[in-house]
């Protein structure tokens, strides 16, 4: 079988370039309208796979606590491309998900960035690294193993989306229609020069999370004077807030690093706060972002208040 197999991918290096060519060709630059999907779809058909559009709204996803916004805000997006093998469902299924997106055309290219250029073992073009190559990869594979004439032990099920902002740009939502998978392999060539010899085996994710943190304004002692009001009787967000944040920076661990990125109060100079906003940011090696608010909420809540000198409520 592994004999067979390296033959039928050696066979399948012309097919794999003419299609990276064509992929190259088709602009596809993050966020913006592409046609990249009618270039795979029938691709996807021809390896006698099942696909189904998931089309992609930004405005339904919003409320996800790993949605990210988009780069731009342009219509209509790309479609994800879900494939699934209608054959032998008793075999565990693999995941296999890429992105179809590209960077800009930046200044610096000494030929066509939509034409693919080969120069010995390297080609170029846009996005040809990043992640095109990591399409034709997944389709190379599954054409190869057809070629092979013998079932694999996994059956496999394909995500090709824009991109990878969480919901707007459809990743996610990709992801979701392929529960049940027992393994998964993002696609995606080594982004360090070093091609085969670093392939991409784990990533690292980045959150941001935003904390109202609730206080008290004292009433005023005259009327429609801000400034008499006593500062003890009140209970300042800001203070409570920056508490909370002293906190948060000790919450890091080796797979876990947080950091305070912001702290608003939004109160006049002469009022004690009744609302500020503590921003967090957490760069992780595991987990979900949904898990990471879930600690952050439990840690946040354990934090008790403490009674000052004067008897009043400080965090």
């Amino acid at each position: 079988m592994a004999d067979r197999l390296r033959a039928a991918l050696d066979e399948g290096r012309e097919w794999e370039i003419d299609l990276l060519a064509r992929l190259v060709a088709v602009p596809s630059v993050t966020g913006r309208p592409t046609e990249i999907m009618t270039v795979l779809e029938p691709e996807l058909t021809a390896l006698g796979l099942q696909v189904s559009h998931i089309e992609v709204d930004p405005g339904k996803h919003r409320a996800h606590p790993e949605f990210s916004p988009p780069y731009a805000d342009k219509d209509p997006r790309p479609p994800v491309l879900h494939a699934v093998d209608p054959t032998a469902p008793e075999r565990p299924e693999l995941l296999l998900f890429a992105h179809t997106d590209t960077e800009p055309v930046h200044p610096g290219w000494s030929s066509d960035p939509f034409t693919l250029r080969q120069d010995g073992p390297r080609a170029y073009g846009l996005g040809a690294n990043d992640d095109k190559a990591g399409v034709v990869a997944i389709l190379g594979a599954i054409r190869a193993v057809r070629a092979a004439g013998e079932p694999t032990a996994w059956r496999p099920q394909i995500v090709l989306g824009a991109g990878k902002q969480g919901g707007s740009l459809g990743m996610r939502q990709g992801v979701e229609a392929a529960a049940g998978v027992r393994a998964a392999v993002y696609s995606h060539p080594a982004e360090s020069g070093a091609g085969l010899a670093q392939l991409k085996v784990a990533s690292r994710g980045l959150a941001t999370l935003g904390v109202e943190v609730p206080g008290q304004t004292p009433a005023p002692i005259e009327v429609r004077t801000p400034a008499s009001a006593d500062p003890r009787r009140g209970h300042t967000a800001a203070a409570r807030a920056a508490g909370l944040a002293v906190v948060a920076q000790q919450w890091s661990h080796d797979a876990e690093v947080w950091a305070v990125v912001g702290l608003q109060s939004g109160a006049a100079a002469y009022e004690v706060p009744a609302s500020a906003r503590l921003e967090l940011a957490c760069w992780f090696t595991g987990g979900t972002v949904a898990g990471l608010v879930a600690v952050a909420e439990e840690r946040l809540r354990a934090r008790p208040p403490t009674t000052g000198s004067a008897g009043t409520r400080r965090w």
